[in-house]
């Protein structure tokens, strides 16, 4: 979809949206699944690797485990992408009323668009419409917020373990290659979530332009005054934040990923140290 200008707008993202959540389902909880059936196919192993009380080796109690661990996997990863495809939804439902505030604003006091003397009303829609978008912005930012700090926190504990892994397993094929799968499905998941939380921001800085370079200088006093209210509402923090502790954005992402590269680095450093005193102290 494009607007007035030929311009490219993320209106077009919302059916693809539907799309990539469909099949990053399938695609993250298909192999999943069948990789831990395989794996329970021994009676000695489980598709996660736990700790039970009991012997859960004798059929059909290891079956009936194996089934719980894939449902219960299958589960939780639906919820995380269905959070991530509404959040996804609603951070695009933003940016479109933004670019639609964006282009209107490019239109005031364009003779072809707005009838002499109607110059007031159309700058107080403008600025009611302005309001009902912070209002939403808001809301998504007061309902997500918590949530979205909780799968940060998810997201990165989770990076921190599957590093721990991608040391240990090294030398397993079967076990690296499911670790790195999933250390790539939640490099994706922050990486929407805050390329979302990147559009929502550059979006509001468009609008704050698009105020400056509406044409406001020469309006009668009183509409200078009804612009410079809506300049001043403009000028606010529009980041979505985890928790009000990190902006949802690339550069946070940045962040996230550089600390667990680092903590990677550090693991393989101490396990080459760990294997260096252990061969030292190997009778010869």
């Amino acid at each position: 979809m494009t607007d007035e200008s030929g311009n490219r707008t993320i209106a077009g993202l919302l059916p693809i949206i539907r799309k990539v959540m469909i099949h990053m389902t399938w695609l993250v909880t298909g192999p999943h699944t069948i990789y831990m059936y395989i794996r329970g196919a021994d009676p000695d192993t489980l598709g996660l690797t736990m700790w039970t009380p009991f012997d859960i080796r004798p059929s059909p109690l290891h079956e009936i485990v194996i089934a719980i661990q894939a449902y219960s996997t299958t589960y939780t990863l639906s919820n995380f992408l269905g959070y991530m495809g509404l959040y996804s939804t609603l951070a695009t439902i933003a940016c479109i009323q933004m670019e639609k505030l964006h282009q209107r604003l490019r239109n005031y006091r364009r003779e072809e668009v707005t009838k002499p003397g109607t110059e007031e009303d159309y700058l107080r829609e403008q600025i009611q419409y302005h309001q009902d978008i912070l209002s939403f912005i808001r809301a998504i930012d007061d309902t997500f917020s918590m949530m979205m700090l909780g799968h940060f926190l998810m997201i990165i504990g989770a990076l921190c373990f599957a590093s721990i892994s991608f040391v240990t397993i090294w030398h397993k094929v079967g076990d690296l290659l499911q670790t790195i799968f999933i250390l790539s499905s939640f490099v994706i998941m922050l990486g929407i979530f805050c390329w979302f939380g990147d559009q929502l921001n550059e979006r509001a800085i468009n609008v704050k332009q698009a105020i400056w370079d509406s044409g406001w200088i020469g309006a009668p006093i009183r509409q200078q005054r009804n612009i410079v209210f809506m300049m001043v509402a403009a000028n606010e923090d529009f980041a979505l934040s985890a928790g009000g502790f990190a902006p949802v954005s690339l550069r946070t992402m940045i962040v996230v990923l550089n600390q667990a590269v680092s903590y990677t680095m550090f693991m393989m450093n101490v396990k080459d140290a760990d294997r260096d005193e252990s061969a030292q102290l190997a009778p010869n």
